[in-house]
């Protein structure tokens, strides 16, 4: 019914946590499978002494994308689940994410929220036109344990039909070894009409293993070189929620004093959408000090301060990229 498939290089340790999270919470019916990237650390030696998957170990490191495509190649089930080494799932995880997939033909992908060991948020879904990764950061409260329609999420894990890989391709085997690939995924999928969601009520442990390597800037050149278009024109295809997010970062960043009524329409389409700063940021816009004041004594302890003033920074770094 599933498959899953985790893609490692170089990970023992981690992997061995990531397969031991799976084996405990293991749903019935569902395959495994180790995609090897030419590890040298031990993990050949340790997947060769494991049982109940498959092993498929590649010439040399040719890179995520290549490996997961390979993964997706050797596998038949009409569900994915793919997993990065570093991960460590929790109970209930792949139940309650196969749940939105039940009668919504229209739902391609999954994520669920992704915490850091230490209780802090990787990520409860991202905004790649202005950048934005929701939560990132903030201490987990439960305030984004909520399900959520979002433009993309990163790739520690997904679940989501092999109809999309028939219909738009894996991933682009062009980006080099990691990094950014799992956004372009994510646009592609949404071009072609299908829905991501982010479900908060899942959250995953990331123990984050993060590899850049000097690929990094051919990746981030390739990303805007696809999407340049679309990061100007967001797919129409977005829900009303995600239209009233561009309309409120839009005039955040901008000091627009609009941005205080689109952040209380978001209020009440989602109030978990990016807490407390989004309101104090919206009621400074608005000459409403009081309030910002209180959201701001809210977003000392979920944010660092450089957090607030590098996303702006960022956003503008982007716009002049793509101007």
């Amino acid at each position: 019914m599933v498959d899953i498939i985790v893609v490692t290089f170089n990970a023992a340790q981690k992997l061995r946590r990531c397969l031991a999270s799976i084996s405990r919470y293991r749903h019935p019916g569902c395959s495994l499978t180790v995609i090897d990237n030419h590890s040298t650390d031990g993990t050949k030696q340790f997947l060769h002494s494991q049982r109940d998957l498959r092993v498929i170990r590649t010439d040399r490191n040719r890179g995520f994308s290549f490996a997961a495509n390979l993964g997706m190649r050797v596998t038949t089930s009409p569900l994915i689940a793919l997993l990065d080494d570093d991960v460590e799932v929790t109970a209930g995880w792949l139940d309650k994410l196969l749940e939105h997939f039940k009668g919504r033909n229209k739902v391609g992908l999954v994520s669920p929220k992704i915490v850091y060991p230490n209780g802090t948020l990787f990520s409860a879904g991202f905004f790649p036109r202005q950048m934005i990764q929701v939560g990132h950061g903030e201490r987990d409260y439960g305030q984004h344990d909520c399900i959520r329609e979002v433009e993309a999420v990163p790739g520690p894990c997904w679940v989501f039909r092999r109809q999309l890989v028939e219909q738009i391709g894996g991933f682009d085997e062009k980006f080099r070894r990691c990094q950014y690939e799992d956004i372009d995924f994510c646009l592609r999928v949404r071009k072609r009409g299908f829905h991501i969601l982010n479900d908060g009520r899942v959250s995953i442990v990331h123990h984050r293993l993060f590899r850049v390597g000097k690929e990094i800037a051919h990746n981030r050149s390739l990303f805007w070189k696809k999407w340049k278009s679309h990061l100007r024109n967001p797919i129409r295809q977005a829900s009303p929620l995600n239209r009233r997010v561009d309309r409120a970062l839009d005039a955040i960043l901008s000091s627009d004093r609009s941005a205080a009524r689109h952040v209380e329409k978001i209020k009440v389409l989602d109030p978990a959408i990016l807490g407390p700063y989004f309101y104090a940021r919206a009621m400074q816009c608005a000459d409403r000090p009081e309030e910002a004041r209180r959201y701001y004594r809210q977003c000392l302890d979920w944010y660092d301060r450089s957090f607030l003033r590098s996303r702006k920074e960022h956003w503008n770094r982007i716009k002049r990229g793509i101007a």
